[in-house]
């Protein structure tokens, strides 16, 4: 017997006789049909599943964070360190409040903070002090937070301090 699925952005993962469905993306159309059939040797066709998803629970939204260019083009020279940063981070489906925490290199570092999440947008801020004590090189800055479905998001950026 062969199983198919039609399921928009999904991946089917066939186990044995158990079938699992691993949904690439969130479900945003609750009104979308799904169908699962069956077909065995003689072609025989058996409609398994047509239901509305209106009917299950909707998946939580996917969170995400975007952040702009730090510096304008990721990379501070010392004239650019005299002067405070504040760049922008832009959420997706984080709650208005949440905290989001910065480290560079792996560590929590004095000077570069992020402001809570407030209507889907929150700041880097980074003083003059913390950018002018950068070394020479390449720098890893993280910056995380727990989106509202409690997912943990992280945005990795590299920041290159020159001369």
């Amino acid at each position: 017997m062969t199983i198919a699925a039609q399921l928009p952005q999904s991946n089917l993962d066939i186990k044995g006789d158990r079938l699992r469905f691993l949904l690439a993306a969130a479900i945003n159309e609750c009104e979308q049909q799904y169908r699962l059939g069956a077909v065995d040797k003689a072609t025989n066709t058996v409609s398994l599943l047509n239901a509305a998803l209106a009917k299950l629970t909707p998946l939580a939204a996917v969170g995400s964070l975007a952040l702009a260019a730090i510096y304008g083009d990721n990379t501070v020279t010392a004239a650019e360190a005299a002067s405070p940063a504040a760049v922008a981070i832009t959420t997706t489906n984080f709650a208005d409040g949440a905290a989001l925490t910065v480290t560079v290199d792996g560590v929590t570092t004095a000077g570069f903070s992020a402001t809570a999440v407030a209507s889907n947008a929150a700041t880097l801020n980074i003083t003059s002090a913390a950018a002018l004590a950068l070394s020479e090189g390449a720098h890893t800055v993280v910056i995380s937070g727990t989106d509202a479905a409690g997912i943990v998001r992280t945005l990795t950026r590299t920041l290159t301090r020159t001369a």
